[in-house]
């Protein structure tokens, strides 16, 4: 099974990563419902009626292919983004 390091050397398989992903987009969306009291996309602040998705500003392929693993669960590379402005940020529309 393939492993991707981080920064220190620690080593990672997918599915860890996966796992270590998966906690940290439910933990900002618990924070942002914590401090805001609501949900909402951070760039078009819509919020009812909408799918949120986390996005990453490294993207998951970067992060392993960079030995940078431990980046894709970091807060401060996750935007709490609607599907149509997390479409339009990847390029997809």
């Amino acid at each position: 099974m393939n492993t991707y390091s981080d920064s220190n050397g620690k080593r990672y398989t997918t599915p860890q990563i996966e796992r270590e992903i998966k906690k940290a987009c439910l933990e900002l969306l618990e924070l942002q419902f914590i401090e805001d009291g609501y949900n909402y996309c951070e760039r078009c602040k819509r919020s009812s009626g909408t799918y949120l998705d986390v996005s990453h500003t490294i993207s998951r392929k970067k992060g392993k292919e960079d030995g940078n693993v431990q980046v894709l669960w970091d807060y401060g590379n996750l935007e709490v983004l609607c599907r149509k402005c997390h479409q339009i940020k990847d390029k997809l529309i």
